[in-house]
């Protein structure tokens, strides 16, 4: 198999066309197959590996933003009765909600 990376110029193959602007939209790779056959892989540029990072929380996580933010949101809930704050939030917790993953 070759290093080099040939390109194809999708301009005049509509099918291939749709589902590299999905892949390249999405950043989810898919793979192409034939009768049940793979065939080849179809990845969106910039990943470096076959299989995509899985995403955490702490994926994108910037401590600097975090400390920007929460220095910005001081005094956000200032006059707030704090009681009756806890007291809504513990009422909309008990309420259900379908369609919400557990």
């Amino acid at each position: 198999m070759s290093r080099q990376i040939i390109p194809i110029d999708a301009s005049n193959l509509p099918d291939l066309l749709k589902v590299a602007e999905e892949v390249n939209m999405t950043k989810t790779p898919r793979l192409i197959k034939r009768n049940g056959e793979n065939l080849a892989l179809l990845m969106p540029t910039g990943q470096k590996t076959a299989h995509p990072q899985k995403r955490t929380i702490w994926t994108q996580y910037n401590p600097q933003k975090v400390r920007a933010a929460l220095q910005q949101s001081a005094g956000a809930l200032q006059g707030v009765d704090r009681k009756e704050l806890l007291r809504d939030l513990a009422d909309q917790r008990g309420q259900e909600s379908t369609g919400r993953p557990l």
